[in-house]
């Protein structure tokens, strides 16, 4: 069985005329499939590049590991080195991407991450006593959203 996902890849963006806002009048949707895994799309940049993270579809609750679908439709698969689960969350667009990947299953070590098109991680530190848990956006400066809490 292979799943589908839909997402929207472009967007008209607002315009403004005469001081008026104007929504956007059509909407371009792309489908597409990895087989034998649940996909979800999170993030897309201007250029139609998507990220994301999938699990098999035969073990849904196992590790997940990232993907990057180009605007071309090539998937690459993208998993942070030495780590039990991967997810993307978000792209810019400059190309970099940031994520989250986790070490064990029960109560795993989280870690903060970007990675740019050429695979070249860097990590993203958390000042102590918080850790980092969740992670929304990252502008094309380089500054990223997320969540943090204090560790236990």
């Amino acid at each position: 069985m292979t799943s589908r996902i839909t997402f929207i890849v472009a967007i008209s963006f607002t315009s403004f005329v005469w001081g008026q806002c104007l929504e956007a009048l059509t909407y371009n949707c792309t489908t597409f499939t990895l087989s034998g895994a649940l996909i979800s799309a999170t993030g897309i940049n201007n250029t139609g590049v998507v990220v994301g993270s999938f699990v098999p579809e035969s073990n849904p609750s196992g590790p997940s590991q990232g993907f990057v679908r180009d605007a071309a439709g090539n998937i690459t698969i993208i998993n942070y080195p030495g780590v039990t689960s991967t997810q993307l969350f978000t792209i810019n667009n400059k190309g970099v991407i940031a994520g989250l990947a986790s070490v064990g299953t029960f109560n795993p070590t989280v870690t903060g991450f970007t990675v740019d098109l050429l695979g070249n991680f860097k990590t993203i530190t958390i000042p102590a006593p918080y850790i980092l848990i969740s992670i929304y956006g990252i502008n094309d400066n380089g500054a990223i959203s997320g969540d943090r809490r204090r560790a236990r």
